[in-house]
């Protein structure tokens, strides 16, 4: 049913006013395509105006409360901007901004808590990503003093967490000196790392995961700013355990994309996503995502406003032009300007695959056993044992692409031996059947045997590659025993080379059709690459990551190198691949 959203359009509301129905008003506009808008922040505006919708039914549990989200905008009135031009001015929150502090602070429960008398807040998570120099330490500074000084919670704690003291240091740098020059400052003191409330008994302090006051905490408003650069997951799990015990505590995640790309960022942005698509059902969960969408242009300027909603006030176009330039030109400034102006998460500058164009030939639809009786190649990258194992499944498709199936296996014991972040990472794929444990230290080769005869029986297999410096033992016995098409393929650059060059085509071109699987897209996010003098590329890990796998991207391109496409793929391919050269 199509939403009326008509009555939202105020027509008479000012550009500056700083009123709650800006929050509507913005929406209204995502949807109407008057402001450029990804896909994110126009799913995000529908679900606002849905569940204004829903709280007309007398069933729904959640309202919105005018005055609650007019109270938080009406709070910036007292403090200044601290950097850059607007410097010791009122701060005036853009519309964007309304949407956000409205939404978070205007939502809340029906029904009054019986203990308080309050309509306690929905919203306990928020996680909100935008690009650089739009705003966002005042998003983030801005929300940490309101919980201190304008909730009316007693006893708050409102902390700035980060994995590091300087990292948790940034929110509450900008939120000190938003105190200093407001009328607040005279009821409120001031130390070294901590901001008191008397009147309230509440403070605000910046908390670093290496701090000895982690335990015993009863957090209010948590601010995990620079979400993007944690790479400690426990973290996160122990502030957000820490919240527990306040009734409409709110866990925030403020941060511009990273390089991080299996990190607890990407997993709360991706279950953002799934509430936002209507695969998870979470009603206490805020998105806002400010980003590009696939397929736009990194030189095109309404492309940058889905990223940059303050492009033209905080930030200048000038600067995107000048900054958009500069990472055509030069390779190493490529996953900068993705990361920080166009707030995408990438590898890092030396990584191979953009894993934009990765992700983008997913198919969830794809299922091996439709594939019965297919002409099949398969590659294989065996483990030394005691590590991670892939085979790679490949099918020739009509229009020149391919149809990939992956495989993964590691000894069981493995899970535990490895660091914490990555053991969580193995359990969930386990989980969720991406991933087979195999009992003991080292990698049962019977698991990989046993499949491989079930391959052969199920499609019309034609080589099954592999690198003889550690399957040919296994690769006898398959070809004795079970008559397999065991092929060598030898792991260097001269070999390898081509299947590379012509997988990164086929990335380009759409062309790979493959199931999410998600170790395998850990394993192409690891992926980096040397050229030789004679142009020839070897994919490898960053030295010394010994917990940075490759093996699924490695069976695949063994794979590939035996691959036969259909007639004519591979001229289209190069010829291809030379103007992304270009």
């Amino acid at each position: 049913m199509e939403l009326d959203i008509e009555k939202y359009s105020y027509p008479n509301l000012k550009p500056n006013e700083q009123s709650y129905k800006w929050c509507h008003r913005y929406c209204y506009d995502v949807l109407k395509g008057n402001i450029p808008a990804n896909k994110w922040i126009k799913l995000a505006a529908q679900r606002h105006f849905k569940d204004l919708e829903k709280s007309e039914n007398d069933n729904y549990p959640y309202m919105f409360d005018v005055g609650h989200a007019q109270r938080v905008i009406d709070f910036f009135q007292y403090i200044d901007h601290t950097t850059g031009e607007l410097a010791r001015t009122p701060i005036k929150l853009m519309p964007w901004q309304i949407w956000i502090f409205a939404s978070i602070f205007g939502w809340v429960k029906k029904e009054k808590d019986k203990r308080t008398g309050k309509h306690l807040r929905r919203f306990r998570t928020a996680t909100i990503l935008v690009a650089r120099k739009n705003g966002k330490s005042t998003l983030a500074a801005g929300i940490g003093l309101y919980g201190l000084l304008a909730d009316k919670e007693e006893g708050a704690q409102i902390v700035s967490a980060g994995t590091t003291k300087e990292q948790a240091m940034i929110s509450w740098r900008d939120a000190s000196k938003m105190l200093s020059g407001s009328a607040f400052k005279k009821v409120t003191k001031s130390y070294q790392n901590r901001l008191e409330f008397p009147a309230m008994f509440s403070n605000f302090k910046a908390l670093a995961s290496d701090s000895n006051s982690l335990d015993g905490l009863n957090i209010h408003f948590c601010i995990a700013d620079e979400l993007h650069a944690w790479k400690d997951r426990n973290l996160w799990g122990v502030l957000e355990t820490a919240t527990a015990a306040r009734q409409q505590s709110l866990m925030l995640g403020i941060t511009t994309a990273g390089t991080i790309l299996d990190g607890i960022c990407v997993d709360l942005l991706d279950y953002g996503k799934m509430i936002l698509e209507q695969i998870e059902n979470d009603d206490t969960w805020f998105l806002a995502n400010y980003t590009i969408d696939e397929g736009d242009s990194i030189d095109d300027p309404v492309a940058w406003m889905k990223a940059n909603p303050a492009l033209g006030e905080f930030k200048k176009i000038d600067d995107m032009e000048r900054l958009c330039k500069k990472a055509k030109q030069i390779p190493s400034e490529r996953a900068n300007f993705f990361t920080k102006h166009l707030n995408v998460f990438v590898n890092s500058s030396e990584a191979w695959l953009d894993m934009n164009e990765v992700t983008a030939c997913t198919d969830t639809n794809l299922k091996l056993s439709d594939f019965k009786g297919r002409k099949c190649y398969i590659g294989m990258d065996l483990s030394q044992k005691c590590d991670l194992t892939a085979i790679s499944l490949i099918f020739p498709d009509e229009d020149g692409g391919i149809s990939i199936f992956q495989r993964h296996y590691l000894p069981e014991d493995m899970v535990q031996l490895v660091p914490e972040r990555l053991s969580q990472l193995y359990t969930k794929w386990a989980n969720s059947g991406h991933l087979t444990l195999t009992e003991g230290n080292v990698v049962d080769f019977e698991w990989i045997k046993r499949d491989l005869r079930d391959f052969a029986t199920m499609f019309d297999v034609q080589e099954i590659g592999y690198d003889p410096y550690a399957g040919t033992q296994l690769a006898i016995e398959l070809i004795t025993k079970d008559q397999l098409p065991m092929v060598e393929v030898r792991q260097g650059a001269l070999t390898l080379s081509e299947p590379s060059k012509l997988l990164e085509a086929l990335f380009k071109m759409n062309k790979v059709r493959y199931d999410g699987d998600p170790v395998f897209e850990w394993c192409c996010s690891n992926s980096l690459i040397t050229e030789d003098l004679n142009g020839n590329i070897k994919v490898h890990k960053e030295k010394g990551a010994k917990y940075k796998k490759i093996d699924s991207l490695i069976a695949l391109i063994t794979g590939l190198q035996r691959t036969v496409l259909e007639e004519g793929t591979k001229e289209t391919i190069y010829e291809e691949r030379d103007l992304f050269l270009l």
